[in-house]
């Protein structure tokens, strides 16, 4: 076999000379290119037009089905054409149609910079960040998004409810019980909420920075490594779910393997790494143990199979424990609620795909999978010379991010918006700019520009893409910044069942106080209180809500039913929009949320993100969610009480007094 490899090698012009040598290098890179665009152009297809042969049941809740796209069969055909394109790239290579390098010509890390300096720009950074989340700035106008979810769900701790137990929460404990904690130490506010979100951001870069600078690149290069990875980390809504925490440990796992798999110590760290994870987010943590796993599974070729065994299998074990042990701490007796809760969101998304936009491309998935077609192209032609070399800390490092990748592509198929498009990536970006040493997946002189200019492109239309709530986010910080600087007073206390939001702003929301002093008046404070698509009114207002579900789409009204808890309680009071009034009681369409499309939302629309077309569609779905869980059980037992601000008030028909 491996005359005839030598064979092929030598019909097809290649000699030893030195213009043999680098003829044959021109014919690599070019052979490297076309491999890597025809795994891309496999992509173009699988993705862009094949899940519209196979459209699922149009009735189901998510904008992807009602556009005619098949999530689930993109995402499988995407594995089916990589593992595809994967073997014949292995066969290839074996053929030599296809050779890697000897080396990647990178040396082992080191720490090249003083410590002391290196301390000192991390320091600096943090600085940096954290006053780039100034809390009492951004607290003055709280108008970020996802920042909404979190204080709805840390108010309901403080009114004494528990996550998973008392009402739906879809990220891990680690995400709110410690939030929780801050804000008993430091008072339910806006502005403890933004400073816990700036030091978790403020750590985060100063960490990464560090980080980066152990791989020993030279300074500029390494403040340039650090700036094409940011693209990917930023946050401009201000989530506990979109801190860079979440989306980088596992990948933080994934290095510390990569680095040293067979050191007891590093087992250890990556174990208590993954082990956060899971407890942050168990989804990521999976997808990244899942990846650290695949380096095990290939150093069966070149260590002691007892060896690598049970490296592994403690990496696994102690993982999960570690995990599971941390839910256990963070939950309490909540635990079982969480299994049962977290059990039945996968549930609902995979049954129902709830979420699910329609994939589409645009200049940001392009590169994206360009990046991935170039990745994997890497991998195979170094594959089959896995039996008779080690892999290096490189190695390891870019075949596992290729495969979080892969993992983590099942989550961004299914929002396919600009935030869970970009995390993929997030992988093998790093993999590509840290310059750890690849013996086995090297890749040509020439590739490694094509793969940062890639990188380069998914970081600008990252960027474009978070463009219109960038610009949203500097526009309140800097109203926020005058208002505090020149001594502004913010509204203060108002008449609310319990202390409210609304206090921090500077100007006052006349329709929601007005509502809060309803709702607090004599006779009605001690009511329940059922926020019908109106629960990010809670917090603001100071009014503790009942309900189960409560978010704009409803992943565990199966569990604790709205239209069973009205009929528990029948002095509740809902809250609705004129527009959720009308369209429950008048029968008034719900229409599209048409929103403003303005220069940067159509860029970003072309180059980045499927979500400024399909988030209108979205609406209409999340109506009729609501209406069918509970809202026509509303429509037949309830009645109008008042009018009061931008919302209606209603009470149950046979209560006559209200």
């Amino acid at each position: 076999m491996r005359g005839l490899a030598e064979k092929l090698h030598l019909s097809m012009g290649i000699s030893d000379g030195a213009d043999g040598w680098q003829g044959a290098m021109i014919n690599q890179d070019r052979r490297y290119a076309l491999a890597a665009l025809a795994v891309l152009a496999g992509y173009l297809v699988v993705l862009g037009i094949v899940p519209y042969w196979a459209p699922p049941e149009a009735d189901l809740p998510n904008v992807a089905a009602r556009l005619g796209y098949n999530v689930s069969l993109a995402y499988t055909l995407t594995l089916a054409w990589t593992a595809l394109c994967g073997l014949a790239l292995v066969a290839v290579a074996f053929f030599g149609v296809l050779r890697a390098p000897e080396s990647a010509g990178q040396g082992s890390p080191s720490l090249a910079e003083r410590p002391g300096r290196l301390l000192l720009e991390a320091g600096l950074l943090v600085a940096i960040v954290f006053f780039a989340h100034f809390p009492p700035f951004l607290a003055r106008v709280m108008e970020f998004i996802e920042d909404d979810y979190f204080l709805h769900a840390l108010f309901r701790m403080q009114c004494g409810d528990l996550p998973y137990r008392d009402f739906e929460y879809l990220y891990g404990p680690l995400s709110i019980v410690p939030a929780h904690w801050w804000m008993n130490l430091f008072g339910y506010s806006g502005q403890s909420y933004y400073a816990l979100v700036a030091v978790l951001q403020a750590s985060f870069f100063g960490l990464l920075y560090l980080v980066i600078s152990r791989y020993g690149l030279p300074r500029l290069y390494r403040y340039a490594a650090f700036l094409l990875l940011v693209p990917f980390l930023l946050d401009f809504l201000l989530g506990l779910n979109y801190v860079p925490w979440r989306r980088m440990l596992p990948i933080f796992g994934i290095m510390i393997v990569a680095a040293a798999p067979l050191r007891p110590g590093a087992i250890a760290a990556a174990a208590g790494v993954f082990a956060l994870a899971f407890a942050y987010s168990f989804e990521f943590a999976a997808m990244g143990l899942a990846a650290s796993g695949v380096i095990y599974a290939l150093m069966f070729f070149s260590h002691p199979f007892r060896q690598v065994l049970v490296h592994g299998l403690s990496l696994a074990g102690a993982s999960l424990g570690l995990g599971l042990a941390l839910v256990w701490l963070l939950t309490g007796s909540a635990f079982t609620a969480y299994i049962g809760s977290t059990l039945e969101v996968v549930r609902s998304a995979a049954e129902l795909g709830l979420g699910a936009f329609a994939f589409h491309w645009t200049a940001h998935s392009v590169s994206g999978f360009a990046l991935l077609a170039v990745t994997l192209t890497i991998l195979a032609v170094g594959l089959p010379r896995l039996a008779g070399a080690r892999m290096g800390e490189g190695d390891r490092l870019l075949l596992a991010c290729a495969l979080y990748t892969l993992l983590t592509l099942k989550i961004a198929l299914q929002r396919a918006d600009i935030w869970h498009t970009s995390a993929p990536f997030l992988a093998i970006a790093l993999a590509w700019i840290l310059p750890a040493e690849r013996r086995l997946f090297a890749a040509p002189r020439s590739t490694r520009p094509v793969a940062i200019g890639l990188i380069l492109v998914l970081g600008v239309t990252t960027l474009i893409g978070y463009l219109p709530m960038g610009v949203h986010y500097l526009q309140v910080y800097r109203r926020g910044a005058i208002d505090v600087v020149s001594g502004q007073p913010t509204v203060g206390e108002i008449h609310a069942r319990r202390p409210a939001l609304l206090s921090e702003r500077t100007i006052l929301n006349t329709d929601s106080a007005e509502v809060a002093a309803w709702l607090a008046a004599e006779g009605r404070r001690e009511r329940p209180v059922l926020f019908y698509q109106t629960w990010e009114f809670a917090p603001h207002i100071g009014v503790c809500p009942v309900g189960y579900s409560f978010y704009d789409l409803l992943y565990t009204d199966r569990l604790a039913p709205m239209r069973a808890l009205l009929e528990r309680t029948p002095d509740a009071l809902v809250v609705m929009r004129p527009r959720s009034y009308a369209y429950l009681f008048e029968g008034v369409p719900s229409p599209p949320r048409e929103r403003e499309m303005r220069l940067r939302e159509r860029l970003g629309a072309v180059l980045a993100t499927v979500h400024y077309h399909q988030s209108p569609l979205e609406g209409q779905i999340e109506d009729r969610m609501w209406r069918d869980a509970v809202g026509l059980y509303i429509a037949e037992h309830y009645r109008e009480a008042a009018r009061v601000g931008d919302v209606v008030i209603l009470t149950r028909k046979d209560r006559p007094g209200d």
